[in-house]
């Protein structure tokens, strides 16, 4: 007696190793489906396929029923086949259910997906201060912020750089009239500039066939 796994969510008899519906259009997953015999199949609904003998012009006793997967994180109705929810979830592991159905399968509710803005920070480039930028202005040097750290940096001013952050745009202003402030080692010659992810300020001083000044500052712009 033959045996099929029957697809979920276009019908079609598939041999009993199959792991995929092998309908062109369909490519359901199939690896959760049971293997069913002949005499069982033939009351099953299928797509392009007779149904019972007997049937009247090849109608099936059973109407055929869309399956779909429901993700439990968010509560999105996917196709039988769909192997990631349309918010990320993993739902390759939950079983098909009828589409009919799928209204009355207590879920939780549709949970808005939202992207998390990355704060703007500076990274000393040796790795011993990560520091967070402030929504608004923020002026750097000896004797303004870090000055702790910039207090023995002997070519950063006092008020060397005015960083200025604003619907999500970070922008950077020298205000060194001696030693300067340098974007990817190029002067800002009076103008403000817009910072971004992986940008390397240097307060001071800038490199020279990769060689710091020891007496400056240097920093990298990174988004966490």
């Amino acid at each position: 007696m033959a045996k099929y796994k029957i697809c979920p969510s276009c019908g079609r008899r598939n041999p009993p190793n199959a792991l995929d519906c092998e309908a062109e259009e369909c490519g359901a997953d199939l690896s959760t489906v049971h293997v069913t015999d002949e005499a069982f199949a033939g009351t099953v609904s299928t797509a392009g396929t007779t149904g019972t003998a007997g049937t009247a012009s090849g109608q099936t006793s059973s109407p055929f029923v869309r399956m779909v997967r429901i993700c439990e994180e968010c509560g999105a109705v996917n196709p039988a086949n769909a192997r990631k929810c349309r918010c990320g979830e993993e739902i390759s592991d939950i079983l098909p259910v009828p589409e009919n159905s799928a209204a009355q399968v207590q879920t939780a509710p549709v949970k808005p997906i939202q992207m998390t803005p990355k704060n703007f920070m500076l990274s000393s480039l040796d790795g011993s201060l990560l520091y967070q930028i402030s929504e608004g202005e923020t002026i750097l040097g000896r004797e303004a912020e870090l000055e702790n750290y910039l207090e023995e940096r002997l070519y950063v001013s006092r008020r060397h750089a005015r960083l200025y952050l604003e619907n999500g745009r970070l922008t950077i202003e020298n205000l060194s009239a001696t030693n300067y402030t340098f974007v990817n080692n190029m002067s800002l010659d009076g103008q403000r500039m817009e910072l971004h992810e992986g940008d390397e300020i240097g307060l001071g001083g800038n490199s020279v066939n990769g060689n710091r000044q020891e007496m400056a500052a240097y920093f990298r712009v990174v988004r966490k």
